[in-house]
């Protein structure tokens, strides 16, 4: 999962051939084929977390029957974007807050209020 910061880019995914620019949230399936090519031939960039796929099909076990599987691989929810952003900074800071890390996770499982 991740949000495009800059540019815009096509991938293929699940559900064919979809377009994401600067402020989408963009998310792949484990096992999907990772591709993408700038649109319009300009530079693109993102910022991507990888979640893995045992430890979330574990944590959401008792919600579901069976596997999950992203049907959305591209979102243009400015809230979504903000939140992926948001836990991608806790992530990535010098000094690592685990509570912030986890309220910034557990705000991105939520959706609006």
């Amino acid at each position: 999962m991740g949000v495009i910061v800059f540019g815009a880019q096509r991938s293929w995914s699940g559900v064919g051939q979809v377009e994401a620019e600067a402020g989408d949230v963009i998310m792949a399936n484990p096992g999907e084929m990772h591709d993408g090519i700038p649109l319009a031939g300009k530079v693109r960039g993102w910022r991507i977390i990888y979640f893995d796929p045992a430890l979330v099909s574990h944590q959401v076990e008792e919600e579901t029957a069976g596997g999950i599987e992203v049907v959305r691989p591209v979102a243009r929810d400015p809230l979504l974007a903000k939140n992926v952003a948001q836990l991608f900074v806790s992530l990535t800071a010098p000094a690592p807050d685990g509570l912030a890390q986890e309220e910034n996770l557990i705000r991105l499982g939520m959706g609006p209020p």
